[in-house]
């Protein structure tokens, strides 16, 4: 009785095959991971503070928020835009500020208005945009919070 097997080439290429199928889903596995974390390190090089005396409420439709760089370095990276989220105990609001030139070295205090909300803003968190090789971050990580009070006249 003669058993037959498969031929030595075709073993080869079966294996040669099987570690390159094992290298891509490794790679597609890791990959992401790997720019999560290069985001998420960036994120930590960004100083900021928010100004807790100068971020204040105007009225029902507009706030003021400043935020406070002038401990900040110019080797950080790009803050292209920040988040600053409103909100209460129960209920928050994402607005967007394109604002770029709050740059590492100023301090600066912007109006932003709010959109119409059903809910009484009591509270601001802020936490930059950043750009980090072509890729855009939100550094989550690093958000500053303060409850928001009337402005002083």
């Amino acid at each position: 009785m003669r058993k037959k097997g498969i031929s030595p080439i075709i073993a080869t290429v079966l294996i040669i095959a099987i570690t390159i199928g094992a290298g891509v889903v490794l790679y597609a596995m890791v990959q992401p991971l790997i720019k999560t974390n290069i985001g998420k390190a960036a994120c930590t090089q960004v100083t900021f503070e928010l100004d807790l005396v100068n971020s204040c409420k105007v009225n029902a439709n507009n706030i003021k928020v400043s935020i406070d760089r002038t401990m900040s370095t110019s080797d950080e990276p790009e803050v292209v835009a920040w988040k600053v989220i409103v909100g209460n105990e129960g209920e928050k609001k994402t607005i967007k500020a394109d604002w770029t030139d709050i740059v590492p070295g100023v301090q600066l205090t912007k109006s932003l208005p709010l959109p119409n909300l059903d809910f009484n803003v009591e509270n601001i968190y802020v936490y930059p945009i950043i750009k980090v090789e072509n890729n855009i971050e939100e550094c989550t990580i690093i958000q500053k919070q303060t409850k928001l009070f009337p402005c002083s006249s």
